[in-house]
């Protein structure tokens, strides 16, 4: 307890935590190679912080008290709050390079959600104040939640078009091909073996799952290769086990009918005769269905919002920019939000043509 503690000293301490967080999962991170990095000796950062946890949390409440400030202006009508939100969408420019360290991949995810909860606490707050009941707004305020904290999470996404486009381009889809189609092929390149094989396993349990309104994940091994047809040598061949198969059905399900459906960014939207050839049948609707309305929509959404993003920025002329993705965040969780509705039979053909035509109009706004 001997050292005089300085302000700088603190930063410093923050810096190098901030630094090891690039390289390093925040539960690894130790105080014995923070206080080397930082260049202070271990009393200094006792006198500061508890532990690592509690310099996270000291971090993450600085960020907190940043985004979150009282309106600088009265806040009487929509057009005034939403001037109120420009102003925290500015300071969320300002501590994403932060955000991003302490909410993504070495980082707690949970962060992020606490971050825009600040925001949209502020908002509403001042929404209530100034009696605002249009339904609108509410609904804005809403989606905030997601899409700040999935801002905040990704760092990387608005790089230049050319280094993503990789990524967009993962398989070719077929429009003529159903939706299990797609999935098989993408299945094939993923996990080997034929599409032909992965197509029928998908055959038989979207079979199995709808002649049971309650199948979901209950669908054993056993049912799904009789009905298939396969044998398990060749099955344990591609899948680990059928919880393996479930995660991969899933995951393919939601990369192909996100990026089936956004195509039509590129080349028009689809008629519902075309949704429906897609789809082909019903059963499909109801299995894809089945593990959104199970507690999955948790976690798909941030999956869903991520390639909705990693497409738009494959379209747009020389990628996005921050100032863009952040600006773009709001409209992008309104596609995926729809996507998802329509999946799960919360919305109809027509809701979800009405959401792609107010969106083209924000595509002419911010150039995409």
């Amino acid at each position: 307890m001997s050292e005089t503690v300085s302000i700088p000293a603190r930063e410093r301490i923050i810096a190098a935590y901030l630094e090891q967080l690039k390289t390093m999962p925040y539960q690894k991170i130790k105080v014995s190679s923070l206080i080397k990095c930082a260049g202070v000796n271990r009393s200094t950062f006792y006198l500061y912080f508890e532990n690592t946890d509690d310099l996270l949390e000291c971090i993450t409440e600085e960020l907190q008290q940043k985004i979150a400030v009282e309106p600088p202006f009265p806040v009487t009508d929509a057009v005034s709050l939403e001037q109120y939100a420009n102003v925290m969408f500015d300071l969320a420019r300002e501590i994403h390079p932060k955000a991003t360290l302490l909410c993504g991949e070495n980082g707690d995810m949970a962060i992020a959600y606490r971050l825009a909860e600040a925001v949209k606490e502020q908002l509403t707050a001042a929404k209530e104040a100034a009696g605002i009941t249009d339904a609108a707004v509410g609904n804005c305020l809403n989606m905030a939640l997601p899409s700040l904290s999935f801002y905040f999470i990704t760092g990387g996404v608005h790089e230049a078009a050319e280094n993503l486009a990789p990524l967009v381009m993962e398989i070719e889809y077929d429009r003529m091909h159903s939706m299990l189609a797609n999935v098989s092929m993408l299945l094939a390149k993923r996990k080997n073996g034929s599409p032909f094989f992965h197509y029928d396993l998908l055959c038989a349990y979207v079979k199995l799952d709808a002649n049971d309104e309650n199948a979901y994940r209950n669908v054993t091994v056993t049912q799904l290769l009789a009905t298939a047809g396969i044998s398990r040598t060749e099955f344990y061949k591609y899948h680990k086990n059928i919880g393996d198969f479930f995660d991969a059905f899933e995951n393919a399900s939601v990369y192909c009918a996100l990026y089936w459906l956004a195509s039509f960014f590129k080349c028009g939207w689809p008629d519902e005769a075309d949704l429906d050839g897609f789809i082909r049948h019903n059963d499909v609707k109801v299995s894809i269905g089945k593990f959104f309305t199970h507690g999955r929509i948790t976690a798909y959404f941030p999956k869903i919002l991520n390639l909705v993003f990693r497409f738009v920025n494959g379209v747009a002329p020389g990628g996005l920019t921050e100032e863009k993705m952040l600006s773009l965040s709001y409209y992008v969780t309104v596609f995926a939000y729809a996507i998802c509705t329509y999946l799960i039979g919360m919305s109809d053909y027509a809701s979800l043509q009405k959401t792609f035509a107010y969106l083209q109009t924000v595509r002419g706004k911010y150039g995409v």
